[in-house]
């Protein structure tokens, strides 16, 4: 596999990953406001990985 393939399967797996985050912790569906801030960063987070990434 080479290094496209590798960040195009990476960046597939973040993709997904993202959208369950986003369905798991949704404000309507979780009671604790602390998770949902945590996955907000972590969100941030995993946009900058996806970015380099795509580098």
């Amino acid at each position: 596999m080479n290094k496209i393939e590798l960040k195009t399967e990476l960046y597939h797996e973040i993709e997904i990953l993202r959208e369950q985050m986003h369905h798991s912790t949704a404000p309507d569906k979780i009671n604790n406001q602390e998770t949902h801030r945590i996955s907000q960063k972590l969100d941030k987070l995993i946009l900058k990985v996806m970015r380099c990434i795509l580098d």
